[in-house]
């Protein structure tokens, strides 16, 4: 998608508003810029496998927005962006799914690659993806 992502360790304006409803500031993604409070200044360093996770999740926010697929305005307007929980179903398609949901589905197909458990088996997500 020709994107190069960014970490910023200072939190996003949306989301010190966010914290309002969810009781902590979260990791927000605009555009290529992923907003982590708190990230690592070196990211060269051993990571834990959940923060890796975490990192696979915000870099689909990533690719959503450099492909178009997401904006701010289609994340706000559609409340299907704001689901976590997905089912993986015969004949899904990964446009059936929104933002938040394909990025759960990634960072679990990365923890599939990790021997992880996962809801689903990786062969299930490997059904869905757009990519190979």
């Amino acid at each position: 998608a020709r994107v190069a992502p960014l970490i910023d360790a200072r939190p996003h304006p949306g989301a010190l508003v966010a914290r309002l409803w969810r009781g902590r500031v979260p990791i927000l993604t605009y555009g290529r810029v992923i907003h982590w409070p708190g990230a690592k200044a070196d990211f060269s360093a051993p990571w834990s496998p959940k923060d890796l996770e975490v990192l696979q999740h915000e870099l689909q926010h990533v690719l959503d927005f450099a492909n178009e697929a997401l904006s701010p305005a289609s994340y706000l307007l559609n409340a299907r962006n704001w689901t976590y929980h997905y089912r993986l179903k015969d004949g899904c398609r990964w446009c059936d799914f929104g933002a938040e949901q394909r990025a759960m589905i990634a960072q679990h197909v990365w923890r599939c690659e990790q021997g992880l458990p996962t809801p689903y088996e990786e062969a299930a997500y490997r059904e869905v993806l757009p990519w190979g």
